[in-house]
């Protein structure tokens, strides 16, 4: 009888400590590789990043590597409207740690047509966000590609830091450019402030040595495309975003813009050529301009049309110097002047000794002999000329006139027999 129950007793704890532990193992495993338990795990994990990042998010696999370790694969992120790819990685491998996540990207891509849109949604849903990362995440990677319709760029060791909380969200971003040293690094902060009211994000960026496309902020400033496709931003800026429009500093050297998209598009003037633009000093309040002490200059020459030679004169006091002929369009081979631009006056000077403002291979073509400040107005009397209007408000100046200084208002004199009952008229000084 008791080596029956021994028995019994013996058989039990098999059950109980072998046998039953081993099925529930293997039925875990078997449900957990199953495919459709796989492809619900990677629905949930899709649909959360997908909320918090704002984008859909799709994979090809994603498994477990370790007690708080991932890997995904064929990772795609797509905009939700137009289901368009903007952002692709071979492997993500994520780790949970002390110091929070540690996220290593393998062959990371951008679609350089919709960079825009992709900073975009990530500003609105990650940075913009109300509530706080639990951890902060730390991502880098060896390289990013940057994938046109047919050229690709790259920029090397990316490093970005995101940390979130109540008060708000900072992401500090840093990477190498292709033609600069492994010393010198493109800086980029952004801090969304949610103490303030409304809300702001600020911007401050370095480029150090590297010259960046001026085309990764049209989302945030449209008036950009009118230094062409091509232009370069290197140098410092800081720049928040007020209900008004922004406030910003910034200084350094605007590379390859365009003078035709910048004069010819816009205006009835002919001015073409590569030209380089160089601020010592640009402050912006509200979004509009209210100081800039620049050089622009155009070494390779280009075309110039002789009715903007004749609004310079006009406009500016500049001096014309008439080559034979009656040519309508004149081809120059240096452009170059200085310039101070304020609410109150705008001030123009010349580098050269000569005092020449454009100039070919005969001399000047318009020079400048007797500097004195003018209104800021006088930037748009030269681009919309013939004109009766003290403020030229046009199709061609609508966008210049939201950026340009305001100047203060002053009373025009009125005659004695007016002056008690007669309406205040007023101009722009």
């Amino acid at each position: 009888m008791r080596f029956s129950i021994r028995r019994r007793l013996c058989r039990l704890t098999f059950v109980a400590a072998c046998v039953l532990p081993t099925l529930a193992t293997g039925l875990t495993a078997l449900v957990l590789h199953s495919p459709p338990y796989r492809a619900h795990r990677a629905a949930a994990w899709h649909a959360g990043w997908s909320v918090l990042l704002g984008l859909d998010v799709a994979s090809a696999d994603c498994e477990s590597a370790g007690p708080g370790q991932w890997i995904v694969r064929n990772l795609e992120l797509r905009d939700p409207a137009s289901h368009v790819w903007l952002a692709r990685v071979r492997t993500v491998q994520v780790a949970r740690t002390a110091d929070g996540y540690q996220v290593r990207l393998g062959q990371p891509q951008v679609h350089a047509r919709h960079v825009e849109r992709l900073a975009m949604l990530l500003h609105e849903h990650v940075l913009r966000r109300g509530v706080s990362f639990a951890s902060p995440v730390h991502l880098a990677a060896g390289s990013l590609e940057w994938v046109g319709q047919s050229t690709s760029e790259s920029v090397f060791e990316l490093r970005c830091v995101l940390e979130s909380a109540a008060s708000g969200t900072e992401m500090l971003l840093e990477f190498r450019a292709a033609d600069t040293g492994p010393e010198d690094r493109v800086r980029l902060r952004l801090v969304h402030n949610r103490q303030l009211d409304p809300p702001g994000t600020g911007w401050e960026l370095h480029t150090g040595a590297a010259s960046l496309p001026c085309s990764l902020a049209r989302s945030w400033l449209p008036s950009l495309a009118r230094l062409g496709e091509a232009c370069t931003f290197q140098g410092s800026l800081w720049c928040e975003q007020q209900p008004a429009g922004w406030d910003g500093q910034l200084h350094g050297t605007l590379r390859s813009v365009e003078l035709d998209e910048l004069v010819t598009r816009q205006f009835p003037h002919k001015l073409s050529g590569i030209a380089e633009l160089t601020l010592d000093e640009c402050r912006l309040e509200n979004g509009r301009i209210t100081h800039v002490q620049a050089e622009l200059q155009c070494a390779g020459g280009g075309v110039v049309s002789q009715s903007l030679l004749d609004a310079a004169e006009q406009a500016w006091g500049l001096t014309q110097h008439p080559r034979a002929g009656d040519a309508v369009l004149l081809r120059y081979g240096r452009l170059a002047l200085n310039f101070s631009l304020t609410a109150t006056q705008f001030t123009l000077t010349t580098p050269d000794a000569d005092g020449a403002v454009l100039a070919d291979s005969h001399g000047p073509l318009l020079s400048l002999e007797h500097p004195a400040p003018r209104s800021p107005l006088a930037i748009l009397h030269l681009l919309v000329p013939h004109t009766d209007l003290q403020v030229p408000v046009s199709r061609e100046t609508a966008a210049m006139i939201p950026l340009l200084p305001l100047p203060e208002l002053v009373p025009a004199p009125a005659s004695a027999s007016q002056a008690r009952y007669a309406p205040l008229h007023l101009h722009l000084r």
